[in-house]
């Protein structure tokens, strides 16, 4: 069996939207339902438990309904999704759009958590601390997962507007792939299969975003992979809600997707 795949928007499909967490389906949805209005769509919903399956577990849901070559606009872990992908795939991908994507260098990570404990109260630091250690084991209740994500929403957003997934989060999903994801950071090979990729490349991120810009674009720069940059202003991890900034990145984002 395969993850489920919802679709959006008429045929033919030559997108696909992959969420983030990992282990958080559905949360894409808003960003697939405003792609539908100029393009159909699929999203994924991930279902295993290493990367490499996660990998061969999305070319059969590509290849299940979706037109290839395909577009892959990935979201926050989904955009790092979306580069490993094709990566490995490149004859299958016409285009990568990385929509707050994480970090390409591991220098880089320590600006997100400053950036979030600035931000947070002093109860919310405790609680988000709490909260982090907890979700390490990958034991205890699954929705400890989804009050994180509730407290780095509010501080990782400008002004947007609400959105709950009707999916519950997976905590041991979240918990086996990033620490994978993390190590594969570490250790470089994470940027070196993005510099595999050969399909065009597309950065889309806000400025108010605590992942930080220069960890995206400073180590693609500095391997002189060539990729096109849209800096959204007022606009934090999630474009699509935030009210100031959604018009504009579904803007670009219709250009982006002519292929």
């Amino acid at each position: 069996m395969i993850g489920a795949v919802r679709v959006h928007g008429d045929a033919p499909r030559r997108v696909a939207v992959l969420h983030g967490g990992p282990g958080a389906p559905g949360s894409a949805a808003g960003l697939a339902r405003g792609i539908s209005r100029f393009s159909g769509v699929i999203e994924p919903f991930q279902s295993r438990f290493s990367i490499d399956d996660l990998i061969g577990e999305l070319d059969c849901q590509l290849a299940g309904a979706c037109c290839f070559p395909v577009v892959l606009v990935g979201h926050s872990w989904g955009a790092w999704l979306a580069g490993l992908y094709a990566a490995k795939f490149p004859e299958r991908v016409a285009k990568v759009v990385l929509v707050g994507a994480g970090p390409l260098e591991e220098t880089y990570v320590s600006c997100i958590e400053q950036c979030r404990q600035a931000r947070f109260s002093v109860a919310e630091a405790a609680e988000y601390r709490k909260l982090l250690e907890a979700s390490a084991s990958g034991e205890g209740d699954p929705l400890l997962l989804r009050r994180l994500g509730e407290l780095c929403d509010r501080v990782d957003s400008c002004d947007v507007e609400p959105e709950t997934s009707l999916c519950p989060p997976d905590l041991h999903m979240y918990t086996a792939i990033w620490k994978e994801a993390a190590a594969l950071r570490r250790s470089g090979a994470l940027l070196e299969r993005f510099c595999r990729i050969s399909a065009p490349l597309v950065v889309m991120h806000g400025e108010w975003d605590p992942h930080p810009i220069a960890g995206v674009v400073e180590p693609l720069t500095a391997r002189r992979l060539p990729f096109v940059f849209h800096q959204l202003p007022a606009c934090g991890h999630t474009p699509w809600r935030e009210k100031s900034a959604r018009r504009l990145f579904f803007e670009l984002l219709a250009r982006e997707l002519v292929l």
